[in-house]
């Protein structure tokens, strides 16, 4: 998949003017399906290749006609690999778009209804007035799109943040900010910071491990650790994902343990 996404790059600054206004999530749903069809396009060639240059007094031989078919069964499992992992991310990025028009509609709403007061206050207190109204309704619709913009209101920003739902909250969100372990080193100036397996720099979602000292990267794309769809990635929001084993262990060894009381004899 790196490999596919590094080829890509160039593509995808084509039109990356024409998307830059929509949520990051859908956009980096967007590469990733274009990602998936070059790929794909790139095995039907090889296959393609492998058709015109058979010859057919080989195939009649048992040797060739192994290679010949292990070959032609083995791009053909990739091409549909590729299909349907560009289905699947098609299928979420449908989700994420009834949900941002759900959210636009809701927003929309509120401002009908602020246009429809009785008094006309301050401009400055409308405003004022609206923001408690738009955060509120946050609050109690803690939507994918809205916890982003949550977050870059209040970090300013900040990328390397852990938002999590959490039952009983006011804001029904908990968000942990954590400083990647490159910046602690003093990244050279204009690098750009890598993480994860992969060593690469961040390119959209990304999911952090819960070890705080994970030597790993702590920051890990979705691809890279088998979370192929959203649907998956929402069961972390209430529960802690390791990148490893080990760092799952280690977790555990670090965790707090509560003090026995003694009895009073």
């Amino acid at each position: 998949m790196a490999s596919v996404v590094k080829s890509s790059s160039s593509v995808y600054s084509t039109y990356i003017s024409t998307v830059d206004h929509l949520p990051c999530d859908i956009v980096r749903s967007l590469w990733v399906v274009q990602a998936c069809n070059l790929a794909a396009d790139s095995e039907r060639q090889k296959l393609h290749d492998l058709l015109r240059h058979v010859r057919p007094s080989h195939v009649h031989q048992q040797p060739d006609r192994q290679g010949f078919l292990h070959a032609y069964q083995e791009l053909r499992l990739k091409i549909q690999r590729w299909n349907r992992e560009a289905v699947a991310e098609l299928e979420s990025l449908g989700i994420q778009m009834k949900t941002h028009g759900a959210m636009l509609r809701r927003g929309v709403g509120l401002l009908r209804v602020t246009a429809q007061a009785p008094q006309a206050p301050e401009p400055r207190a409308s405003s004022e007035l609206l923001k408690l109204q738009l955060d509120e309704h946050y609050r109690e619709n803690p939507l994918a799109s809205q916890v982003e913009a949550l977050q870059e209101r209040v970090l300013h920003g900040l990328r390397n943040v852990v938002i999590k739902h959490v039952p009983g909250r006011s804001s029904g969100v908990k968000i942990i900010l954590k400083l990647p372990k490159a910046r602690d080193r003093g990244a050279a100036p204009g690098e750009p910071e890598r993480y994860c397996f992969c060593h690469q720099p961040s390119f959209g979602d990304m999911i952090a491990c819960d070890f705080a000292k994970c030597k790993n990267g702590e920051w890990f794309h979705y691809k890279c650790v088998g979370l192929l769809n959203r649907a998956e990635v929402s069961r972390y929001k209430t529960q802690k994902w390791y990148c490893s084993a080990a760092c799952q262990s280690d977790a555990e060894k670090h965790k707090p343990r509560k003090k026995r009381r003694r009895a009073n004899w």
